[in-house]
């Protein structure tokens, strides 16, 4: 009796052990849903290339000193680790994972080279782990919305632009042709309509991402086009460059800066912006185009922006600078070491 009792107990819990076993795994590898509103990234990051994502007081970036892998730190820049080798961009993060665009077609990247790995789509952990290609090819323009990624792929030689749910399910053709997919609000991405479209037609529309519909949202020659708290922001071609917002909620229209804008970010309150007026110049100003501040004098790519820090490369370098978000606009170079 004592034997059978022992017996029942030992297979009791073993049982009960595989069952919790099964539980933790279910619960580390299942794909949180997100919200419907749950986007990746600030809009003014995507569309200058989605190089540094902030999330969780973390910031995600592609480090050009290491090939540009995906490194992390805090976001007062310290602790910083390198994540994944992939040479990454477009970086979105939402819960417990990071989602990105691999190019890993340089030599440099030897072992990805030979592991055929060299475009995709990527998910990961936070710590750079439980690596999945959610799709396999050259991609670009990566964004979320809810549980719906969008990139620009190709298909028979054609761009077009897909989606995929975050588990890696459901991969469909949204749109055949390719857009910048870098502003998500509430469902629809805002986009200026790109010459490769084969009209002179280069107005803002609004797609939803659920089935792909679109209308026509302001007509103008315009260029960069994103919403950002309800606001929308574009470039008017018709207008030496100007940047320019409208509020959707009543449509107000308001020239920011009369300068030629070739590049911008909106980050909350402010606007960080490359002007090719006269001479050229880094600047940033309140988000309602009032106190304009030079930061630098000349030429610069990249402007991406997180909480405390905006970072930025001068043109033709790949030397990472900062200045502080919201404060002080003194220039800092900012060197991160190969993990």
């Amino acid at each position: 009796m004592n034997k059978k009792y022992t017996k029942f107990i030992i297979g009791g819990s073993v049982l009960l052990a595989i069952i919790i076993l099964i539980i933790v795994y279910h619960n580390v590898t299942k794909i949180d849903k997100n919200s419907s509103s749950t986007t990746g990234n600030t809009p003014g990051n995507l569309l200058n290339g989605g190089s540094f994502c902030e999330s969780g007081g973390k910031i995600y970036f592609s480090n050009p000193y290491d090939n540009n892998k995906l490194y992390s730190m805090d976001s007062d820049c310290s602790n910083i680790k390198c994540l994944t080798d992939d040479d990454v961009s477009y970086i979105n993060c939402a819960g417990r994972y990071i989602y990105y665009v691999k190019n890993n077609a340089k030599a440099s990247n030897t072992n990805s080279l030979l592991r055929g790995e060299l475009y995709g789509v990527v998910r990961c952990a936070l710590n750079g782990g439980r690596y999945t290609t959610l799709h396999t090819g050259y991609s670009t323009d990566l964004a979320l919305s809810g549980n719906t990624l969008i990139f620009n792929g190709v298909l028979n030689s054609k761009n077009v632009t897909y989606t995929i749910n975050v588990n890696g399910k459901n991969e469909e053709v949204l749109l055949e042709d390719d857009i910048a997919n870098s502003s998500v609000y509430k469902g629809h991405i805002y986009y200026s309509k790109p010459s490769s479209s084969g009209t002179a037609d280069h107005s803002v529309y609004s797609m939803r991402v659920s089935d792909g519909s679109s209308i026509s949202y302001l007509n103008g020659n315009t260029y960069m086009a994103s919403v950002v708290n309800n606001v929308l922001y574009y470039i008017d071609l018709d207008n030496n460059y100007a940047l320019t917002s409208v509020n959707l909620s009543d449509n107000t229209k308001k020239v920011l800066t009369t300068d030629k804008v070739v590049l911008y970010n909106v980050y909350n309150d402010v606007i960080y912006y490359q002007e090719e007026t006269y001479d050229h110049s880094f600047n940033r100003m309140n988000k309602d185009g009032s106190n304009q501040i030079k930061i630098y004098d000349g030429d610069i790519t990249s402007i991406s922006c997180t909480s405390k820090y905006t970072f930025f490369k001068m043109f033709g370098s790949d030397t990472l600078y900062r200045v502080e978000t919201n404060g002080d606009t003194a220039i800092q170079k900012f060197f991160v070491a190969a993990d």
